[in-house]
This record gives structure tokens, C-alpha cells and sequence, in this order.
């Protein structure tokens, strides 16, 4: 049961890493990021089309030998530990937080501040993150604003659930190169082909610069 569990916790985190830098993952995935709140509410907006593909991040779990049914009682006890990590109130836990994902941990994961994007995608344990280099430690210095750098402004379920699908579509009906509609579909969020926007990774490269060179200007982001 313990290596089931860690198997899932494994596989969860690199399920959770693709739906943030695999851009068509995205577009299912951003509906539970794209609310400015962070509570029990928000961990249960999920985006109905990340059904189609999670069962395939898991299916290798069973071919080696971990009984379905199994797995899946793994699956219902992550899911319900990333549903409690959904709060404010909970502060930072001490030694916990050395080994466990916490509450403090996942606020990071849902800002929306350029230092914090793309950080903490683990289940249970942060020793994936801190192993693949994506750890952010939370910083109470930082005012921590929730939510999405694109919102899709509306209340209508569709369009949560449909903007970034559009937005895609867009995208690769205005270039006439294969490989970049590839990437506008497979690429990272922020991908342009003409650097009229930036990825994650680029803007903290350039908000690391402004830093380095003004530690108290507030950061220009480009996108």
C-alpha cells in the first residue's frame, strides 16, 4: 500500500506538472486555477475535460502489477488530501513542511506572482518538487494574489470551461508554419512564435534580471 501510494504521489505530480506546461493540458486544467479565491470552493472547480487524458498518467501503475482497485483508493485519498489543502487558515506546519505538502505550500501553487508560477505541483510529499527543481518556499513578505495572469471574465461555465480552447485555436489559424501550430498546441503557455509573449520560465528569467538590477521596482510583466 505504502509503494502504491508513492507511486501515485509520483505520478501525480507529473500529471500536475504537464497540465502547467503542456498548453492544450492547460486549457483543461486552468479552470481550477482561474478563480481569484482560494478555499474548499476552488479545489473542487475542476475542468471536465482533464477526465479524457489523467487516466492515461495512470494506467502504468497497474500494468506493473498494483491491483486497480488498489490504485484507485490511492487516487481517492490523494484527491481528498490536495481537497483540504484548499485554505487560508492553516499556517506553516514547522517539520511537516519538510517532507509534506501543505496549506502554505499550495497558496504558492494557485499565485499568480511570477516567482511563484509554476511552483509546488506534489500530492502528498514535496521531495518531487524540491527533486525536479520546481520547490518555491512561501514567503509571507510576498502579498499573494490568487488566480490566473489571463481570466476569462465571465461567470458562464462555458466560457471557463472553453476560453483557453479558443484561444489556442486562434493562435494556430494565424500561423502558417506546422511546427509552430504544434507548438501553440503542445508548447508551453505563453509561447509565441514572435516573442509577443513569454513563457513561465521566461518571465522569471526576466523578473530575476529586474531584480538583480532594481530590487524595489514591482516587475513589468510583458504578457
Amino acid at each position: 500500500w505504502l509503494l502504491c501510494q508513492l507511486a501515485d504521489d509520483f505520478t501525480y505530480y507529473w500529471f500536475h506538472r504537464a497540465n502547467h506546461e503542456i498548453r492544450i493540458l492547460w486549457a483543461a486544467h486552468i479552470v481550477h486555477h482561474s478563480s481569484d479565491n482560494f478555499n474548499l470552493g476552488t479545489a473542487i472547480r475542476n475542468g471536465w475535460f482533464t477526465l479524457l487524458y489523467k487516466p492515461f498518467f495512470y494506467v502504468w501503475m497497474p500494468i506493473i502489477g498494483f491491483p486497480v482497485e488498489m490504485v484507485v483508493v490511492c487516487l481517492a485519498i490523494e484527491s481528498f488530501w490536495q481537497f483540504q489543502l484548499h485554505s487560508q487558515y492553516v499556517p506553516k506546519m514547522g517539520f511537516i513542511e519538510k517532507i509534506f505538502n501543505t496549506h502554505t505550500m499550495h497558496q504558492v501553487h494557485h499565485a499568480q506572482n511570477v516567482e511563484y508560477l509554476d511552483k509546488n505541483h506534489g500530492g502528498f510529499l514535496n521531495c518531487f518538487d524540491k527533486m525536479f527543481g520546481t520547490w518555491k518556499e512561501y514567503d509571507e513578505e510576498i502579498d499573494v494574489k490568487f488566480g490566473v495572469i489571463h481570466a476569462p471574465n465571465s461567470n458562464n461555465p462555458i466560457v471557463i470551461l472553453t476560453h483557453e480552447f479558443k484561444d489556442i485555436w486562434a493562435d494556430v489559424k494565424k500561423v502558417k508554419k506546422f511546427k509552430h501550430k504544434l507548438m501553440y498546441i503542445f508548447g508551453p503557455p505563453g509561447w509565441s512564435h514572435d516573442g509577443s509573449t513569454m513563457t513561465v520560465k521566461q518571465q522569471q528569467r526576466l523578473f530575476k534580471q529586474q531584480k538583480e538590477q532594481n530590487p524595489e521596482m514591482a516587475f513589468d510583466r510583458p504578457n
